[in-house]
């Protein structure tokens, strides 16, 4: 079992023994409390107040420390769970960080495939308005060009060349009208493009804020791990700060280098390794 596995027994075994006592407590607490004002009490022989015996007293004490310490399991309850999935966040560091990575590389690999599917719907989308745009432009131009023939023809008599222009018009009507029935179509094609278009351009957004979001997460998860690597750094620095201490001390000296030592740590409840910790763990170690 390694030494984080341990702390993480030990911890639960700590929380169910706490939990065990509350409920004990939770039960015994009102049982307390009733033998304690079903006991008999004495009257003041000078004021004739009426006054608790010791054994009322006593009585109410123990039930006064039992709520006392009922009211702070919660809150110890609590402190453990967070020191629990600290450790827990610990030891799942590396698949964390595994999970993460994968979960970024196929976000990634689906924000590339939609990239290149809304390039190719942009791509047809802008040759389909060019093309509408282009044939209404050639209709426009081929009645523009019939109607001037026919204008020329009327001003120069000319009853043939009015008569071929005439002809040329009503193709060109006829063009025209053949291209309005296909942009009609070209528009529907074009409207529903532009739909699957933003639909894909959202679904990108998503992906790569997805891609984005793991990358995050598993930068956070490196984070928490090199956390833990500096608090067992932290340990190892109090455990040889400790010995340096009791040596010092042996030798008359009064650890005057340490006196302003202040190393963070990031565990919950942990706090910082000072000259105060150093000390205690000294004398621990001269009286074991």
């Amino acid at each position: 079992m390694t030494d984080l596995q341990q702390q993480l027994s030990d911890l639960h075994q700590q929380r169910a023994a706490l939990v065990a006592e509350q409920e004990e407590l939770a039960v015994r607490v009102p049982q307390l409390q009733a033998e304690w004002r079903a006991m008999p009490t004495d009257f003041s022989p000078l004021t004739g107040a009426k006054i608790g015996t010791p054994e009322s007293r006593e009585a109410m004490e123990q039930a006064s420390k039992a709520e006392s310490r009922l009211r702070s399991l919660p809150g110890a309850i609590q402190r453990i769970d967070q020191q629990i999935a600290h450790l827990e966040r610990l030891a799942a560091t590396d698949e964390d960080i595994a999970r993460h990575e994968t979960e970024a590389k196929t976000a990634l690999e689906r924000a590339a495939l939609l990239e290149r599917q809304h390039a190719q719907l942009q791509g047809r989308l802008t040759a389909l308005r060019a093309e509408a745009k282009q044939a209404q432009e050639a209709a426009r131009q081929g009645e523009q060009e019939a109607a001037q023939a026919i204008a020329r023809a009327a001003a120069s008599s000319d009853a043939k060349a009015e008569k071929t222009a005439q002809a040329k018009l009503s193709q060109a009507i006829e063009a025209a009208r053949l291209v309005g029935e296909k942009d009609r179509t070209s528009q529907i094609v074009i409207k529903a493009l532009e739909q699957e278009t933003a639909t894909l351009a959202e679904q990108l957004s998503e992906a790569r804020q997805q891609a984005a979001d793991a990358h995050k997460a598993a930068l956070q998860a490196e984070l928490h791990g090199l956390r833990g690597q500096w608090d067992a750094a932290a340990d190892d620095l109090a455990a040889l700060g400790a010995r340096l201490v009791a040596l010092d001390r042996q030798l008359g000296g009064w650890n005057a280098g340490l006196s302003k030592l202040s190393v963070p740590r990031y565990a919950p409840l942990a706090g910082s390794v000072g000259l105060d910790e150093l000390v205690r763990h000294a004398r621990e170690d001269e009286a074991a």
